[in-house]
């Protein structure tokens, strides 16, 4: 058994040195929400927020159906809660990274893309919008400036010589409760980021 898997590695660590690798560029914008409750009840009415995102992409090669695809980039998530009383919004930046597998399918040029990432908060805000609106800055008191989540979706690849174009869309969900307090009434709020994001990027042989 152990060599099987030492074999294994072998033939992909020899594949990846053989093998074309590409660099490119990923950007889109993402729908994003989050899941909110707390001990009392669930707000299902959270809307979604537009934020922009920017990734840099190593793709490279393991298998003939199978490419290992790390990504660092720049993220804006959220969400929005529109009620009768008051409104409010929340915006968070994340420097994220995330280890893709991209699976070829039987539809190519469609393929499938899933994968964790893990991202680090470097900034947000809340919008209160009670007219006038109020703006407070988020910190560590009010949520954990890490999350972490798993990401799935399929996208469609366009040959152009040696560059190559394609478009993407991903639904992204969070494993990790953001939240880092709770309320006066002692009243644990959880907040779970997800969403979908669409995207358009190049990738370049190197």
């Amino acid at each position: 058994m152990k060599k099987t898997f030492l074999f294994l590695i072998f033939i992909i660590v020899i594949n990846n040195a053989y093998s074309q690798k590409t660099l490119g560029l990923r950007v889109g914008l993402n729908l994003s929400t989050q899941q909110t409750e707390n001990e009392i009840y669930d707000i299902s009415d959270m809307k979604k927020k537009y934020g922009i995102t920017g990734n840099i992409i190593l793709k490279l090669p393991m298998f003939s159906f199978m490419m290992f695809q790390p990504e660092l980039g720049y993220t804006q998530k959220g969400a929005r809660y529109v009620g009768s009383l008051y409104s409010y919004s929340t915006n968070f930046e994340y420097l994220e990274f995330q280890t893709n597998f991209i699976i070829k399918s039987p539809f190519y040029p469609v393929y499938i893309i899933t994968g964790p990432y893990a991202s680090y908060c470097i900034g947000g805000s809340s919008i209160l919008d009670n007219k006038p609106a109020v703006e407070f800055e988020i910190n560590n008191n009010n949520i954990l400036f890490y999350d972490a989540g798993f990401t799935a979706g399929f996208g469609i690849l366009k040959d152009i010589g040696k560059v190559k174009s394609f478009i993407e869309a991903r639904y992204n969900y969070g494993l990790i409760d953001i939240n880092n307090k709770t309320t006066t009434d002692n009243i644990n709020i959880i907040n779970i980021n997800k969403g979908l994001g669409l995207f358009a990027g190049v990738l370049y042989s190197i």
